[in-house]
């Protein structure tokens, strides 16, 4: 049973949804940072941080978390978001 979701997205890993939130999130926060004036964050851990507090990852629902239900951690998203920044690399 596949259980890996996010935003009635279904994943067959949870890698690959990890992989589609840093993908989708950079862009959020791109704008986020744009509107404040700011620049970009090139940083995964405050990135995987951010999309956390963003999206309410941590937030309990049903008894449990979307990051307890997925079975991942906020570390687990950083290193998604370090693979994401690493294919901007010049």
């Amino acid at each position: 049973m596949n259980h890996y979701e996010i935003d009635g997205h279904q994943f067959k890993t949870r890698t690959q949804m990890l992989s589609m939130m840093a993908g989708v999130f950079v862009g959020i926060y791109d704008d986020i940072t744009a509107e404040r004036g700011q620049t970009s964050c090139t940083n995964p851990s405050k990135l995987a941080n951010a999309a956390v507090k963003h999206w309410g990852l941590d937030v309990i629902n049903n008894g449990r978390t979307h990051m307890t239900f997925n079975g991942y951690t906020t570390r687990d998203l950083a290193n998604a978001f370090a693979a994401e920044l690493a294919t901007y690399a010049v």
